[in-house]
């Protein structure tokens, strides 16, 4: 049975080899978050984000000039997930940020040969403490403190369920240069998930981290035709694990209106959730942001949803 509710806790396995194999322990850790980065393809390590980059690279909070509160929502067929976040610029030292990442994965009937006579509900929490700052006028520095917990809520026999659970903590390590003196151009690279194994029962059996490196451009160039009122971005990233695997490749594209009107799309090759196209959609409104964004995948399941990502910023 704890088998069972484990399986359910992951996503599935890919087939084939590369960086999109979820193997070992502390998956969420991988999982994308945030309908802006999702819009772009994920194609984010060099981009700046607001407060959804903490989950990409920590080095873009660095860019960070206002305060923000915000919720970053995801519908898969992993599961669902919440990304809470509060970010508080502090000059001149640099930018602090506390999140917290929730994931569901439903409840499962809790069953014997007589049949149901409980639930299992298996949940996963990640929160995050980051600092991000500038290192002279051109390059920009981020860390995230993670802690990652694992469990399961039961009812009715549950024998061993009712403990069965896991810690564990990582550092994500980041850094984005701006490579042009226009602002044009900035390449990325970010270390992410660098931390002890997650051991559920003893140390033999522990499982590594899903380590992953990744390393990217954006890209904004100028184009008078287009007028002064749009905006266009390109960002491309490759994304390794660690130890290396076959490369995973991200890009995506973002038309902007006036810096309020957003219409994104982007490709993920072996990204956790598979391959496929991306696309999204965003507004500004005062001090509102609203972003959504699909994820049309090839491993999404015979239901054939996409996966969807709604993120809700308030910035003051």
């Amino acid at each position: 049975m704890a088998a069972v509710a484990l399986a359910g806790a992951a996503p599935p396995l890919r087939a084939q080899g590369g960086v999109s194999v979820l193997a070992g322990g502390g998956l969420e850790l991988v999982l994308p978050v945030g309908a802006r980065a999702n819009g772009l393809g994920e194609a984010v390590v060099a981009d700046y984000l607001g407060s959804e980059g903490i989950w990409w690279n920590p080095a873009g909070m660095g860019r960070e000039t206002t305060r923000e509160a915000a919720i970053h929502h995801s519908s898969t067929f992993a599961g669902t997930g919440d990304a809470i976040t509060a970010v508080l610029p502090v000059a001149p030292v640099g930018v602090l940020a506390l999140s917290v990442d929730l994931y569901s994965y439903g409840t499962q009937d809790n069953t014997d040969a007589t049949g149901s006579y409980g639930t299992i509900t298996p949940r996963a929490t990640i929160f995050a403490a980051t600092f991000a700052g500038h290192v002279g006028s051109r390059a920009y520095l981020g860390l995230n403190y993670k802690y990652y917990s694992f469990g399961m809520n039961c009812t009715g026999a549950c024998g061993n369920l009712a403990s069965l659970g896991a810690a564990t903590t990582a550092l994500d390590f980041g850094l984005q240069v701006r490579a042009s003196n226009d602002s044009s151009l900035f390449v990325g690279v970010a270390l992410r998930n660098v931390g002890p194994r997650l051991q559920f029962n003893d140390a033999p059996q522990a499982d590594p981290l899903p380590t992953r490196l990744e390393v990217g451009v954006t890209y904004a160039p100028k184009i008078p035709s287009l007028g002064p009122d749009a905006q266009l971005r390109f960002g491309a990233d490759i994304v390794n694990a660690i130890p290396t695997t076959n490369p995973g490749l991200r890009l995506g594209a973002d038309l902007g209106w006036q810096h309020k009107l957003h219409a994104r799309a982007g490709y993920v090759h072996d990204g956790p959730l598979g391959s496929g196209p991306t696309v999204g959609l965003g507004a500004t409104t005062g001090r509102l942001r609203l972003d959504i964004a699909q994820l049309y995948t090839d491993s999404q399941g015979t239901a054939g949803a996409p996966q969807t990502y709604l993120s809700l910023r308030l910035v003051f």
